[in-house]
C-alpha cells in the first residue's frame, strides 16, 4: 500500500450517472468494452442488481479466512465479548484496514470492478466495508440515506461472498426493478422535522423508517417483490444506490455466511449520510475529505482501525 492522498477530480456538479438515464440500454449495447460488462450492465439497468459469478478464487478466500480468524486471535477478548453478548459476532466495518488479506477481494476483483468502472464511467475506489460471518437478516432498505455522493447515486453495494449461500444459512433478498420507483420525497420528510423543532442528524431512525415505509409501499403497489440470491463463494453481488435489498432469516443458525459488502464510488466522491440526504437547504462540497491509500492501483479510503456495529 502507499500513496495517501486527495482527489479533486470525478463526476461534475449536477452529474447525473449515465445508467438512469434515457437511452441507457441502447448506450450499453453500443459501448461496452466486452460482452460480460455488457450483460452485467444492463442487468443493472434493467434489475437494479447483477450477479457476477467467479470472480474471487479459492486462494483469496481462504486468504481472506486465514487473516479473519488471524485478527479474531488478536482480538480475542473483545470477539469473546461479542459472542457472549449477541450470540454471535456483529458485522464489522471497515475490517479491510485491520486485515489486510481481505484488500484484494475488492482491488484483484477485476470483473466486478470493470461493470462498475464503465456504469460509474470513472474509476471505482472503495469508500468502505461491512465484514459479515453470518447473515446480516436486516430488513428491506435503500442505502441512500448512508451513501448520499455528491453528486447523487455514484454508489454501488459490490457483495463478495467467501462461502455458498442458500435459503438456510442467510441469502440477500433483493427487489427486482425496485431502483426504478419513486419513493417518498426526502426532503419533505426532512422539512416536516424541521417544522416539529428537531434538526436532522447524520443518522435519525425516525426518517429512514419513513423513508423505507415509503419505498416498502411504492414496492407493493407495483406488485414488485424480494427474491433470494443463492450464489456460490467466489461469487460477487453488485447492486444499484436504489435497490430494495436485504437479508433473509437464517434457518440453520449453526452455520456461517461469511462476506464482504464494499461501498464503492469514482474515486473523490464524498459522501455524505442523512443530514444532507433529507436537507432540501444543504449544500455539499464535492471534494472528498478523507485519505485515500492504494493497493493493486485501486484506492480505498485510509481509517484507523475496524470496529463492531
Amino acid at each position: 500500500m502507499a500513496d495517501t492522498r486527495h482527489f479533486t477530480t470525478g463526476p461534475a456538479p449536477g452529474e447525473r450517472i449515465w445508467i438512469d438515464q434515457p437511452g441507457a440500454l441502447e448506450r450499453a449495447k453500443r459501448e461496452a468494452p466486452t460482452a460480460e460488462v455488457r450483460f452485467h450492465a444492463i442487468d443493472l439497468i434493467e434489475k437494479g442488481y447483477t450477479v457476477i459469478p467467479g470472480c474471487v478464487p479459492p486462494r483469496d478466500r481462504e486468504a481472506a479466512f486465514t487473516g479473519f480468524r488471524s485478527w479474531c486471535e488478536r482480538r480475542s477478548e473483545a470477539v469473546s465479548k461479542q459472542r457472549a453478548e449477541r450470540g454471535g459476532l456483529p458485522r464489522i466495518v471497515n475490517l479491510h484496514v485491520d486485515v489486510p488479506e481481505l484488500l484484494p477481494l475488492f482491488s484483484n476483483n477485476e470483473r466486478a470492478l470493470a461493470v462498475q468502472d464503465f456504469c460509474f464511467r470513472y474509476r471505482t475506489s472503495a469508500y468502505t466495508s461491512l465484514f459479515y460471518e453470518t447473515g446480516s437478516e436486516q430488513g428491506l432498505h435503500r442505502d441512500v440515506p448512508y451513501f448520499r455522493t455528491e453528486p447523487e447515486n455514484f454508489f454501488f453495494g459490490m457483495w463478495v461472498a467467501l462461502e455458498d449461500v442458500d435459503l438456510d444459512n442467510g441469502t440477500l433478498l433483493i427487489v427486482p426493478g425496485s431502483h426504478r420507483l419513486q419513493s417518498a420525497d426526502a426532503h419533505a420528510l426532512g422539512a416536516a422535522r424541521r417544522r416539529r423543532g428537531l434538526d436532522i442528524p447524520p443518522i435519525c431512525g425516525e426518517l429512514w423508517n419513513e423513508y423505507q415505509t415509503s419505498v416498502q409501499e411504492r414496492c407493493r403497489q407495483a406488485s414488485l417483490s424480494a427474491r433470494p440470491l443463492q450464489v456460490s463463494a467466489g461469487d460477487t453481488v453488485v447492486w444499484h444506490p436504489l435497490a430494495f435489498h436485504g437479508g433473509k432469516s437464517i434457518s440453520d443458525p449453526g452455520r456461517t455466511r461469511m462476506s464482504i459488502v464494499f461501498h464503492t464510488t469514482p474515486e473523490g466522491v464524498p459522501v455524505y449520510q442523512g443530514d444532507v440526504f433529507f436537507d432540501g437547504n444543504a449544500a455539499p462540497s464535492r471534494t472528498a475529505p478523507y485519505d485515500y491509500k492504494s493497493t493493486s492501483g485501486r484506492f480505498f479510503v485510509s481509517y484507523e482501525e475496524a470496529y463492531f456495529s
